[in-house]
């Protein structure tokens, strides 16, 4: 198989590159403006936390089935499906009246979501030789958090310019990311369903017969249970904080989740430099203290100065942070263990955000924000110790390692 090594990508990564770019902009924009428009419906902080954490639990699912589906039909079909219900839920999304409806559509979502980061990975991570995997995904990250700053801060200008009520500029948002989504779809397919390249037709290619080791394995599922339920605060909730702490516009805060992005993009670009410089123990310990301050700064509630230095400081440790999880999961287990180990790792990250999403909710509601901050530091806290120990558990000598299978940690 020929395969791209080097300095340039071929065309159909080129077209793969450019979706996430699609997916940006989608997601961006719905970002931006999504809380706002739950608001404008009435519904209280605890009912927006009780939608994420259906979402959450609804992406801890889609994980299995995705999994399931990929070793039965292959990863094109699961990445074609993943897209395009992505892709027309988002056209949904704005008409759904309950809470329980719009947390199951807002599951479709996100489950299409984390279908195309993982089958994505995959496809092209296979794709490209493996001394050019690292360049693919920071790739990956310039074009969809690039794009995504972009979509975030057009967003926030429409809604500033625009005439319409304030829920009708929200559902004009809302439905143009779906009209991106779809643009995203088109250019998906033309990166798979017309590419001659070999493909991996199974997603436990590489799955062995090895039985998993447990308490490794626990800990594995802990540690990212806390990491998921830790940062899903400041990707779900921050927006919220916002405004209720800070009296911050919808624009002015559409402003800040767009320029989030460059704080996230080079947390996601200085860690493959991280992990290559600096030992396992100390670059895990050291992210985690760092981020536990960030977060126990925020939690004072102190200028919104200072507040917004603790916020960009904990969204790149965040984008630092999860390549790092992503690789120990992979090699702090055999080759056998590793689909096991890496589905682990995702199903306990989106399941430590639906319970925290209840929490998160219950606290702001109250208005102890402060309480909600502290929580996601106790969360950081636990899950950076956790994620320690795994990697004291590695395998014996003479097991074979783990092949790379890099997934992207983003926004959800």
């Amino acid at each position: 198989m020929n395969r791209t090594i080097s300095t340039h990508f071929d065309h159909f990564t080129v077209k793969y590159l450019v979706a996430s770019g699609f997916m940006g902009l989608a997601n961006g924009s719905f970002d931006a403006v999504f809380n706002f428009f739950l608001a404008t419906k009435g519904l209280s902080k605890a009912e927006v936390g009780t939608i994420y954490s259906i979402s959450m639990v609804g992406m801890s699912i889609a994980v299995i089935l995705q999994g399931m589906a990929s070793r039965r039909f292959g990863l094109r079909l699961v990445h074609r499906v993943a897209a395009l219900q992505f892709a027309l839920a988002l056209f949904v999304i704005p008409f759904c009246g309950t809470v329980l409806t719009t947390g199951l559509v807002l599951s479709v979502v996100s489950g299409g979501f984390v279908g195309m980061l993982s089958t994505g990975a995959a496809i092209f991570g296979n794709r490209v030789a493996p001394d050019a995997r690292v360049r693919l995904f920071s790739a990956f990250f310039v074009s969809y958090l690039g794009c995504a700053m972009v979509g975030s801060l057009a967003a926030a200008g429409f809604a500033n310019i625009s005439l319409w009520s304030a829920q009708g500029t929200y559902i004009a948002v809302l439905l143009a990311a779906g009209v991106l989504a779809l643009i995203m779809c088109f250019f998906r397919e033309t990166s798979i369903g017309m590419n001659p390249m070999e493909l991996p037709q199974r997603h436990n290619a590489v799955q062995g017969s090895a039985r998993p080791d447990w308490f490794p394995l626990s800990t594995l599922f802990a540690a990212s249970f806390m990491m998921g339920g830790s940062i899903l605060l400041v990707f779900r909730f921050s927006n919220l904080i916002f405004t209720d702490v800070y009296q911050m516009s919808v624009g002015d805060t559409a402003v800040v989740l767009g320029v989030e992005k460059l704080f996230a993009l080079a947390g996601a670009l200085v860690a493959p430099g991280l992990k290559q410089r600096v030992s396992h123990r100390l670059l895990i310990g050291t992210l985690t203290v760092v981020a536990v301050a960030s977060l126990l700064l925020q939690a004072a509630l102190p200028t919104l100065g200072l507040f917004l230095l603790g916020y960009f400081l904990r969204i790149t440790l965040n984008y630092t942070t999860m390549p790092i999880l992503d690789a120990v999961s992979i090699s702090a287990f055999t080759k056998g263990q590793s689909i096991v180990s890496t589905s682990t790792r995702q199903l306990a990250f989106y399941a430590g955000g639906a319970v925290a999403a209840i929490a998160y909710g219950a606290l702001l509601q109250a208005g102890d924000a402060a309480s909600a901050v502290a929580l996601a530091a106790v969360m950081a806290a636990l899950g950076g110790a956790l994620l320690l120990l795994v990697r004291e558990h590695l395998p014996v000598a003479g097991d074979s390692p783990a092949e790379e299978s890099p997934t992207a940690s983003a926004r959800t």
